[in-house]
This record gives C-alpha cells, structure tokens and sequence, in this order.
C-alpha cells in the first residue's frame, strides 16, 4: 500500500485558476456598487486657548468651592469629574474614518446605514462646517452627524437625491460643541 495516497490532500477550491475566477466574479457581483468614498476625521476638532482652560478652570474651581461650602459635597465631586473628562476630552484629537455611499447605504466606519432606514439627509455647509446629516427611522430614530472632509457638497447631493430625500430648510450648525 502506497503511503503517499494515505496522506490528505489539502482541497482548495482556488487552486484552480478557473475556479478563482469564477469566486472572484462572484464576490464582485455580490458586492454593492460604490458610489462615493472619501476619509473624513469624526468630529471637528476646535483648538483651546490658554485663556479658554483658565476660564474653564476658575469657573470649575468656584462652583467647586461653593459647593463645598454649601456642604454639597457630592456636587462638588461631579464638577470636579466633569471638569476632568472635559479637558481630557478637549485634548483627544479624531479619528480618520472611511465614508462610503453604495446602492444599499451609506458607511461610516465600522457602522452601516441601509437606505431603507433612512428617512431623509441635509447638508451643513458653512464658514467653520462642512457635514452631511442623515435622519435615521426605527424605535431609536438618530441623526448622524457626517463629516466631509474635501468631499464636494454637491456631489453628495447629487448622489444622494436619487437615493433617499432631503430634508429642506434644516440647517443645524452645531455650535454647542464648539463651545465646549
């Protein structure tokens, strides 16, 4: 008895050049047109001054204080932690992320928006903002905030329309987190 025969071959479906080709076809035809893709960083990053953290800090250090003296000690731990994530937070710069819109939805990241659960988008675009909004259906409906990056607005437009509708007359410039 030959040994040879004995020892298992390793089956691949790819070894055979025809048979690759075949999966390759296969892969690409099961994956969704690309429509758009541009990288965008997650949320804009808004440079602190030195005098924006004293103010910050005085202001954190008296209601500390005051709290502390009007026996609220609880409330002074709270302010002193909020004080801390803020500047922590203040100093984390984004992540880059990939943005992709195909025939099923638009990406963002690891995250995926079917179409299908989209109910309607429009863009902010302004002196300090450039991001496209999407308003999303279901039980918890969120608005997701897209940033642009060098994306052109007008071809995110365009795109999009023929996908889902926009919403007109929203213009949400979110100047609360430029603030802090």
């Amino acid at each position: 008895m030959d040994e040879t025969n004995l020892t298992p071959q390793p089956h691949s479906e790819l070894s055979d050049p025809g048979m690759a080709a075949l999966v390759a076809k296969q892969r690409q035809a099961a994956e969704p047109e690309l429509l758009l893709s541009w990288e965008a960083v997650e949320y804009p990053h808004y440079e602190r001054t030195r005098t924006w953290y004293l103010i910050a800090g005085a202001c954190a250090c008296l209601m500390i204080v005051y709290a502390i003296v009007t026996e609220a000690y609880m409330t002074a731990v709270a302010v002193a932690l909020l004080a801390g994530v803020i500047y922590l937070y203040s100093h984390e710069m984004p992540a880059i992320q990939q943005v992709l819109v195909s025939r099923l939805g638009i990406s963002v990241g690891p995250r995926f928006y079917p179409f299908a659960s989209i109910k309607n988008f429009w863009l902010v675009i302004n002196r300090d903002v450039r991001q496209l909004s999407i308003e999303t259906s279901g039980r918890f409906g969120q608005n997701v905030v897209i940033q642009l990056g060098e994306m052109d607005p007008v071809l995110v437009r365009k795109t999009l329309s023929q996908e889902i509708p926009e919403a007109t007359g929203r213009d949400e410039s979110n100047r609360s987190s430029a603030v802090l």
